[in-house]
């Protein structure tokens, strides 16, 4: 067993195998300061993905625009979708081929879907009433089987006798989704509006009519093609007021209620035979903010709009995500599990600043071809970090206590537009990220070794690790912080004080709660680390354990695209 003061010894060769040792890491595995080699999976020189999928949709679609009077505008439409779909795909890895999986779809699935509104105006006053039907049929046969047949779910399976267990009509559906939109004038320079709506979205049919099988014939994954849509609840509440006749102020707070959302549910047999998770629509959230946004309307050189919003949301799902045939082992399950998740608000502020030449800008023609219609956008976005749980050594009652960095971007968008008769050319340049700021992923870690290891070298606050139960060097680091680029990783670890430490390790920095002091052990003997050497380790924070798959810590490079768009007027 390994701790965080643990270290492989830098003159010991590779460890493929217990006792077979190598002087370089094969291709497909990169070197571990604990654990000497690890496999890398994805990053492997073997890729296991097939799919040899095949999707036809084919639509047919009406709408209808009729101004009845002055006070009701008509509008109403028809959408007819058949799709046909024939999806093979899975896992193909003929080194280890216990853990290949395979999935074949060959279904016709039915949508319907019919729209009526009646925009009312009067005098100002606009309301909007409506709805939208929505029809869904499978259009085949589905699976009677319980819960925990061992002839279908487990390896006992056998594919010859599949129509004995796809014996049943698919049940088709038909929801109602009601729309209500009011704006309502209050002086000539402001307006109060309030909306609601009912929004319905199908689940993707990858999961709708997945029956996912193991090599030996045993199923991993089952869907349900007669899942209801997910529906989404809407309240909108707001107010917007004009300013100085250049600028729009607009408040608004919201209220969303989502149930029947897609949810994957476990079932285990008493005797292990049957283990798969089923699609189900067991899980709802609630999401409710406000927003504040103050928009430059118009502008001969620029425009611009900055918004910010606060959000909240409560998530969780009804009954059970796993279910286990044995009574005392689904008993022990839900005395451990909750079943509702209440994470932390998240702050989001968003801003746009348009740079533009006018029109007409230049003292000649050849100059207001090359000066005028620039425009150039500034994209700004700042998120605050996500809050999770990190509890690892699963103290009761610790949920949300840490959150990530917070995230912040810049992208910029220039383009130039040239007239020539009935042809606009238009040259364009985008740049995400434009200042090539790097963002902790958080999906390059092996494995929860690597995971504990990154997050127990940061030095956190004391109010948030003391309530975890491990001794930290404190800090202000943030999960999302790490080791600057070409900075070697030096090891750094609290004790708790010199005397009392057996077996230090020389290549350690260790931070002495006792005194407070840095040292390290050297020529047998314990020295205070020099300061000028300190305060360059924690500046560059090379006290953070990285994690291994480097080739996905940072996934937002700066991306540059440019080019060139013809559009003919007729």
């Amino acid at each position: 067993f390994t701790t965080p003061g643990d270290y492989r010894n830098p003159e010991k060769k590779y460890e493929i195998v217990p006792g077979t040792f190598v002087d370089e890491a094969p291709v497909g595995f990169e070197e571990n300061p604990v654990f000497g080699i690890v496999g890398l999976g994805m990053g492997g020189p073997v890729s296991t993905s097939r799919d040899y999928s095949k999707v036809r949709t084919t639509t047919a679609k009406f709408d209808f625009i009729s101004q009845v009077n002055s006070n009701n505008q008509i509008k109403t439409g028809l959408e007819f979708v058949y799709n046909q779909f024939e999806m093979e795909f899975g896992m193909v890895n003929k080194f280890l081929p216990e853990g290949n999986t395979w999935t074949s779809i060959h279904r016709n699935p039915i949508r319907l879907t019919y729209y009526l509104q009646d925009k009312l105006e009067f005098e100002g006053f606009i309301a909007i009433l409506g709805g939208i039907a929505d029809y869904n049929n499978p259009n085949g046969n589905w699976y009677d089987v319980g819960p925990y047949d061992r002839e279908f779910f487990s390896q006992n399976y056998k594919p010859e006798e599949e129509a004995e267990f796809l014996n049943r009509k698919a049940k088709s559906f038909l929801t109602f989704s009601p729309r209500l939109a009011i704006s309502h004038p209050i002086t000539e320079n402001s307006k109060l509006y309030f909306n609601y709506g009912h929004y319905r979205q199908i689940a993707t049919s990858e999961r709708l009519y997945r029956v996912q099988r193991a090599l030996n014939n045993q199923l991993d994954f089952i869907g349900d093609p007669e899942l209801p849509l997910a529906r989404t609840v809407s309240y909108e509440l707001g107010y917007e007021h004009a300013l100085f006749g250049n600028y729009l102020l607009h408040l608004a707070a919201y209220y969303k209620d989502v149930t029947d959302q897609e949810f994957w549910v476990r079932y285990i047999s008493f005797d292990g035979k049957v283990n798969y998770r089923k699609l189900t629509n067991e899980s709802y959230e609630d999401i409710r903010g406000f927003e504040i946004d103050l928009t430059k309307m118009w502008g001969r050189w620029f425009t611009g709009n900055i918004n910010y919003e606060y959000r909240v949301g409560t998530s969780g799902y009804f009954g059970s995500n796993m279910y286990y045939e044995n009574p005392a082992d689904q008993r022990e399950y839900l005395r451990k599990n909750p079943q509702q998740f209440k994470p932390r608000p998240i702050p989001r502020v968003k801003s746009t600043l348009s740079l533009h030449t006018p029109l007409d800008y230049g003292s000649s023609p050849v100059s207001r071809t090359l000066l005028s219609d620039w425009n150039a956008n500034f994209i700004f976005f700042l998120q605050g970090g996500s809050w999770f749980t990190w509890n690892p050594n699963n103290i009761p009652g610790i949920e949300y206590n840490v959150n990530w960095k917070n995230f912040y971007n810049f992208d910029l968008k220039i383009s130039k537009t040239f007239p020539i008769n009935k042809i606009d050319v238009r040259f364009f340049l985008d740049i995400y990220n434009l200042f090539n700021i790097k963002y902790f992923s958080g999906l390059s870690f092996v494995d929860s070794f690597d995971y504990d290891y990154y997050f127990k070298s940061l030095h956190m606050p004391d109010d948030v690790v003391r309530p975890l139960n491990y001794e930290n060097i404190q800090g202000k680091d943030k999960p999302g912080d790490f080791r600057k680029e070409g900075v070697e990783y030096q090891p750094m670890e609290w004790i708790a004080s010199t005397e009392s430490y057996k077996n230090p390790n020389p290549r350690v920095i260790y931070y002495e709660g006792a005194t407070g002091r840095y040292v390290q052990y050297k020529d047998d003997a314990w020295v205070e680390v020099d300061s000028g050497r300190l305060q360059e380790v924690l500046d560059t924070k090379a006290y953070i354990d990285m994690p291994n798959q480097t080739f996905y810590t940072f996934l937002n490079p700066r991306r540059i695209f440019f080019g060139i768009t013809f559009d003919y007027h007729f």
